[in-house]
């Protein structure tokens, strides 16, 4: 076993972390798919049997096959399951593409909050410990990235007819997402462009790509997902400008349809990262029920809700008796509701009492006496800590709303 440059400390190996994460394989994936009824909420809910029959097929395959590529295994035929048929197959018949593909994000958030756990409960130096992370946190993105982008590809192919030019351009737009080469020609839409990631979903998520490009004058490409989810990108030659900025904003797109939207970002690698962001945004989105969300306005929530354990323990070690939240409209969980809507009026006012008295509908004496009282509640002060508290309240508005 290598030793660290603390003579006194063995660093595990990334294997050795893996095999202690696939003896709990099964305990991980009940997690995980705990996690995942919880990101698809009603979706879940009203899902019929089949097709949950399937998501937690889907869960088990992600676990399994993460875990081995965590500990340096090749994954087997991205097509195929323990039983031989193709696993786009079964998610077709199950017309849950897009809940699968989610399905697949949530674990892989699962299995890092997991590995940082397995590793916490090793004797390792702070610099051997981040470079492990790093290593786990790139072999699962990657597994994840990849497998995700060969099924919708899979799919394609098998709902299309061969040589049929959606499947192709859905073929050619995975290799991009993966970090491989396309020839614009070939895709149909220029790569030198400034693009805008999207995702929509809902009701009629291409045509909710599509009305957008037309309200900002940008060039629109989408690629469909099935009936209720696309993948699009609004290119221009340039950033966006202040107009389009503001046709955004008031952007609504039709009934039972929403959309997440990255930032405008140059060349094949902007296509690329915009993508990502746009997918990060849908999340948030999803569970606050965001008809437009962009990553931008949602991008601390983003990347703490990367290892959502985590996000949870800050929240709860900011917050305090803050973070009560049961009970009915009076005694202690209706205290901290009216100390929480006060800390976010205070902030979103800049630290102002009369900011926060206008927002709030009460007078500057009322809030000061709250924050007092909010200050004694949590032994901190809020000015000092306003950074901490104030994202802590912006993690607690989701995780609170995903319980």
């Amino acid at each position: 076993m290598p030793i660290s440059r603390n003579a006194n400390i063995q660093t595990p190996t990334l294997g050795g972390l893996a095999a202690g994460l696939a003896a709990r394989a099964t305990d991980l994936r009940d997690v995980a798919l705990e996690e995942v009824h919880l990101e698809l909420g009603a979706e879940w809910r009203h899902a019929d049997e089949e097709v949950r029959r399937w998501l937690e097929r889907a869960v088990g395959v992600w676990v399994e096959e993460a875990l081995a590529v965590l500990a340096g295994n090749a994954a087997g035929d991205p097509g195929a399951d323990d039983g031989g048929e193709p696993v786009c197959t079964w998610m077709r018949r199950a017309r849950s593409l897009p809940q699968v593909l989610r399905s697949g994000f949530v674990t892989q958030r699962v299995l890092i909050g997991a590995f940082r756990r397995e590793l916490a409960g090793q004797a390792v130096d702070a610099v051997a410990a981040i470079a492990l992370l790093e290593q786990a946190e790139l072999r699962l993105g990657g597994y994840f990235d990849d497998r995700c982008l060969r099924i919708v590809a899979q799919c394609a192919r098998a709902t299309r007819p061969a040589g049929d030019a959606a499947a192709r351009r859905l073929e050619l737009v995975g290799r991009l997402l993966a970090g491989g080469m396309a020839d614009s020609a070939s895709l149909g839409y220029e790569l030198l462009l400034h693009h805008v990631g999207v995702v929509a979903w809902g009701a009629a998520p291409a045509d909710a790509v599509l009305s957008l490009a037309d309200a900002t004058g940008r060039r629109g490409f989408v690629v469909p997902l099935g009936a209720d989810r696309a993948w699009g990108w609004l290119g221009g030659v340039t950033g966006l400008t202040p107009e389009e900025e503001r046709t955004i904003e008031r952007f609504a797109p039709g009934d039972g349809s929403a959309v997440a939207l990255g930032d405008c970002l140059p060349g094949s690698s902007g296509f690329r990262t915009s993508h990502r962001q746009a997918c990060e945004a849908e999340r948030i989105a999803r569970r606050r029920l965001l008809p437009v969300c962009r990553y931008h306005e949602v991008a601390l929530e983003a990347l703490a809700l990367r290892d959502e354990d985590a996000a949870r323990t800050f929240v709860d070690r900011e917050l305090g008796v803050l973070s009560a939240d049961t009970g009915g409209a009076s005694g202690a969980a209706g205290l901290s509701r009216l100390d929480r809507e006060t800390l976010a009026a205070y902030f979103g006012a800049g630290l102002r009492y009369s900011g926060a008295a206008a927002l709030l509908g009460v007078t500057d004496e009322t809030v000061s006496n709250r924050l007092r009282r909010i200050e004694d509640r949590l032994g901190v002060s809020v000015v000092q800590r306003h950074a901490e508290l104030q994202a802590a309240l912006r993690l607690y508005e989701i995780l609170h709303g995903a319980r």
